[in-house]
């Protein structure tokens, strides 16, 4: 990880900060506009997933 990120969204700085304040999942949905979960897996580090968004047929 990098010692700090820069969240920008559309040319305008979101946050800035340590990779720990940054990158939470409220944050990154909010400015990706889809959902997305953090995965921290002991040996192998931290992930960003986005998570499916369901349609429903009409």
């Amino acid at each position: 990880m990098s010692d700090a990120v820069w969240l920008i969204k559309n040319g305008t700085l979101v946050k800035a900060g340590s990779s720990q304040d940054v990158i939470n999942e409220q944050l990154l949905t909010d400015v990706f506009e889809m959902p997305v979960r953090i995965v921290d897996l002991p040996d192998y580090g931290r992930y960003v997933i986005q998570v499916p968004q369901v349609v429903e047929k009409a």
